[in-house]
């Protein structure tokens, strides 16, 4: 049994090591191997999900599962050292690469999308997160985080597009609603913004988050018996609001 470039906490790896015992004793001989990370390693939680579902249908059906050749996920690291010395054009050639090797992974879309975004490639990156989003639904997360990242650019048009996306794909979350209307207030389109926050308070009529940020709002537009209300709302429960601004 070894692991390849390995990043699991300690918990991870005993259940992976239980996964392996069964293996031995079936008589199987397999190699762990971890899926590609994140950029920011942010898609911890769901490496652990795939590897185990990989594992466990090895157990279920042994033989119906190539795993990727380790030298791929050399490669990974490859590329991520190639972007942190700004040679996107490299580490885009070995995601590609990967992609040949695992043509189906939203891992590797995900990644190469990140990467097409540092080379300001929009439209490409946008496509892939499309496809990394179908093909698994965890990384409808993706339109957000790179959604952020255009918007610390000061990039909001590419922000709008792709919260709009998160939001249509992930109709009942509050987390696309509040950056819409994070957005719209930070660009001075506050009749917009305060449709966003009001959306967000009719999933959750206690978010703290939403109920401030609507005060800010309406004081903004100068009504401000509505922006008393929301400060009111928010300040009956200061547990939450506590929460909301430690």
């Amino acid at each position: 049994m070894e692991f390849y470039e390995t990043d699991f906490s300690t918990p991870m790896l005993a259940v992976l090591g239980t996964f392996f015992r069964e293996l031995r004793a079936k008589g199987i001989r397999a190699e762990g191997v971890t899926i590609s990370h994140s950029i920011n390693g942010n898609y911890l939680p769901l490496k652990f999900r795939y590897l185990g579902a990989w594992l466990q249908e090895l157990l279920e059906h042994p033989g119906r599962i190539d795993a990727p050749p380790p030298e791929a996920w050399l490669w990974q690291r490859d590329a991520e050292l190639r972007e942190a010395a700004l040679d996107l054009a490299g580490a885009e050639a070995l995601y590609r690469r990967l992609l040949e090797v695992m043509p189906e992974s939203a891992a590797v879309r995900f990644n190469l999308a990140r990467n097409l975004f540092l080379q300001e490639r929009f439209d490409e990156c946008f496509a892939l997160l499309r496809e990394a989003a179908d093909r698994d639904p965890a990384y409808r997360l993706g339109f957000l985080k790179i959604g952020d990242d255009f918007a610390r650019k000061g990039w909001h048009e590419g922000a709008r597009r792709l919260y709009e996306e998160g939001l249509r794909r992930m109709p009942g979350d509050v987390r696309p609603l509040m950056r819409l209307g994070n957005l719209h207030y930070n660009t001075g389109r506050y009749e917009g913004a305060a449709g966003y926050y009001r959306r967000v308070l009719e999933l959750d009529p206690e978010n703290p988050d939403a109920l401030v940020y609507l005060g800010d709002t309406y004081l903004a537009l100068g009504r401000f018996r509505e922006a008393a209300d929301a400060y009111r709302r928010a300040a009956a429960r200061p547990e939450l609001l506590d929460r909301a601004h430690p």
